[in-house]
This record gives C-alpha cells, sequence and structure tokens, in this order.
C-alpha cells in the first residue's frame, strides 16, 4: 500500500476489496499491529473485507498467539517469512 501511495484505513480497506474483486483467488491482507490485541482487532476488520482474504501476521510471539486464535474462529492466516534460526526461536 504505502508504494502505491494509499493511505487511510478507508483507502486500505478499499483498496483490498478492489484487489478482491479482480483477482480468482486469495489475498494477502497484512496487520501493521505488534501486539497481540491489536493483530487481532486489525486481522478482524481485514477478514471481514471478503473471503478471499487471508490474513498475514508477523512471526512473533504475539502473532503466534494471534494464528492460534484466528484458526480456532475459522479466520484463514499467513505469517511473516522466518529468515534464521535465531528469528524462529
Amino acid at each position: 500500500m504505502a508504494k502505491e501511495g494509499i493511505a487511510g484505513k478507508d483507502k486500505i480497506m478499499a483498496h483490498y476489496k478492489a484487489i478482491c474483486s479482480i483477482v480468482d483467488n486469495n489475498v494477502s491482507a497484512e496487520v501493521i499491529a505488534t501486539d497481540f490485541d491489536g493483530i487481532i482487532k486489525e486481522g478482524k476488520e481485514l477478514a471481514k473485507i471478503d473471503d478471499k482474504i487471508v490474513v498475514k501476521v508477523p512471526m512473533i510471539k504475539d502473532g503466534i498467539k494471534a494464528i492460534k486464535k484466528f484458526t480456532s474462529e475459522g479466520i484463514r492466516t499467513n505469517c511473516t517469512l522466518v529468515f534464521s534460526l535465531g528469528q524462529a526461536f
């Protein structure tokens, strides 16, 4: 979004909706928050945009907790890459 100059929650949500309307498959929508409550709040908002949305969560401790919660609620997720063994720990 930043690369395209799209800023502000309403514009970002509308852009995700537009993308979902033209693609036939999943669309990853990444949360910005890095705390559990923020990740959950943003992720739920993103998941409501369209059934094609897959919520992308940061690979951090609270991100892993959020993935578990999202999974229990039927919200599809993926997480950011793990580049090193140290990051995985």
